[in-house]
């Protein structure tokens, strides 16, 4: 029997700290769609080049917090329980940040241009990827304790 990190205690950890930061993309949406259209003097929208720049920004982003996630995270087989656990919180924390900064860049792109429509389409990708890219237990587990003989 090994002695190494509680992996439902890292699970909790890594969600604990998703959902605040899914929550915080979201209060900022809310508090910036309730405020009104933000520093644009009337409410316009983004022309459709820009747009479709920052979506494509936004999904290269995406794409690489995952490959951030996974590079900094993977172990070699036979690492010490410890590190594993304290490189899967840090991989999985820098992939989170990366897709709270689409949520957060949306709502200042929003603010600042008083498109709240953009805004909400990136801050709910935001969240929604931050809440989706939470590891299952199995992962957790696996990653901590390496294949099982």
């Amino acid at each position: 029997m090994r002695l190494g990190p509680d992996a439902d205690a890292v699970r909790a950890q890594v969600r604990m700290f998703s959902y605040a930061l899914a929550a915080g993309v979201v209060i900022l949406a809310v508090v910036i769609g309730l405020t009104g259209v933000g520093a644009a003097a009337e409410p316009t929208t983004l022309e459709t080049p820009i747009r479709i720049t920052v979506i494509m920004a936004a999904a290269f982003l995406l794409a690489g917090a995952r490959a951030l996630t996974e590079r900094i995270a993977t172990v070699l087989p036979g690492t010490d329980p410890h590190v594993a656990a304290s490189r899967l919180l840090t991989g999985v924390l820098a992939g989170q940040g990366v897709r709270e900064l689409i949520g957060l860049a949306g709502g200042l792109i929003g603010f600042l241009a008083g498109d709240l429509a953009f805004m909400a389409v990136l801050a709910a990708a935001s969240a929604l990827t931050i809440v989706i890219a939470v590891p299952g237990q199995d992962e957790v587990r696996g990653r901590i304790e390496g294949p099982r003989s």
